[in-house]
């Protein structure tokens, strides 16, 4: 990397870190050094991975065969790690912004990308790729300039989770390894994600795209679900009072898993061999169907009973800020639990 283009992403560093409005300033204000995009990540095994514990936080993947987990405050401080999923390219990051972590496939139509960090728009960073110099927003993974305007990254489906449930949901599953270089601003990002402001109803201290959504204090913690084209936010503060959802985005009936004591979400369409199930909670963070009374594990998989075996189809939360969630898709609805 050339030194103007470390001095580029510090000056940008400098823009993305700065404390918003409302908050109190960190002891460090900003990153000790540049952001940089991770191309050559390394990973160890479970039983390797003594830097992480039970109760830290993990993005985990599992596709193709191949299962890993990445360190939010890794992902934060390169905003865009390169890496694959067997032969399958991926792109892994996470705003320290809005605190919203996604994975995509780093190929479209069939040709692979090369992505890193180049802005901020709307309170949430912003991608080029080497190829084209086109840009791409990282929240929706949609191209709104360049060559590629209009096209848009497939997401990979992933689960925000402990690292002790992964790595007993997936035994084995490899680790991200953090480079020894960054360690100083790594742990600068994991001090900025764990201090957050949720709950403030004040504006971000960054011009939005449009005005604010004011159904939500900005800070609200939502897991967000796109379907058909259709949005909604589900507040966490929501889910803790209903852990297991029947709901609709717009006309896929989905269900919502919430576990309180790892703050992990999972979502599935309720649509099973053609028919629509409703689920009520079960024991153990299970869910029973009322058709059939079979017991669900909060991965979609029925454990027990008449549909024992059957999947249900995946649909990927989207973890993040409401102020966030509602910039990029202005058309959301939002959960509420109704009144019993």
């Amino acid at each position: 990397m050339t030194v103007s283009t470390r001095l580029q992403l510090l000056g940008l560093a400098l823009i993305l870190v700065a404390p918003l409005a409302g908050q109190q300033p960190q002891q460090a204000e900003r990153p000790p050094m540049a952001f940089v995009p991770l191309r050559e990540p390394h990973f160890v095994s479970a039983t390797k991975a003594d830097f992480l514990k039970d109760e830290d936080r993990v993005v985990g993947v599992s596709e193709n065969g191949v299962s890993k987990a990445y360190e939010p405050g890794v992902l934060a401080f390169h905003h865009v790690i390169q890496d694959t999923l067997g032969k399958a390219p991926i792109i892994a990051g996470w705003c320290s912004l809005c605190n919203t972590p996604l994975v995509f496939s780093s190929e479209v139509d069939g040709k692979k990308y090369t992505f890193e960090l180049a802005g901020n728009r709307g309170n949430n960073f912003f991608m080029r790729d080497l190829e084209t110099n086109s840009h791409w927003q990282q929240i929706g993974g949609d191209c709104f300039e360049g060559p590629m305007k209009g096209k848009r990254l497939t997401m990979i489906p992933f689960v925000y989770t402990t690292w002790g449930e992964w790595h007993m949901q997936y035994p084995d599953t490899v680790a991200l390894l953090p480079e020894p270089e960054y360690k100083e601003a790594y742990d600068f990002m994991n001090k900025r994600i764990s201090n957050w402001a949720f709950g403030s109803s004040k504006k971000p201290g960054r011009d939005l795209i449009r005005d604010q959504d004011n159904r939500l204090a900005n800070y609200e913690q939502v897991i967000g679900l796109e379907v058909g084209g259709s949005h909604k936010a589900y507040p966490i503060s929501e889910l803790k009072k209903e852990p297991v959802v029947n709901d609709s985005v717009g006309s896929t009936p989905v269900l919502l898993i919430y576990a309180d004591a790892i703050d992990t979400t999972t979502a599935f369409s309720r649509i099973l061999n053609g028919r629509t199930l409703t689920f009520r909670p079960g024991n153990g963070g299970k869910a029973v169907d009322n058709e059939t009374g079979s017991t669900w594990s909060a991965y979609g998989v029925c454990v027990a009973g008449k549909l024992k075996g059957e999947k249900l189809d995946r649909v990927i939360p989207e973890p993040g800020a409401w102020f966030a969630w509602a910039e990029f898709h202005p058309d959301t609805e939002i959960y509420a639990v109704r009144a019993r």
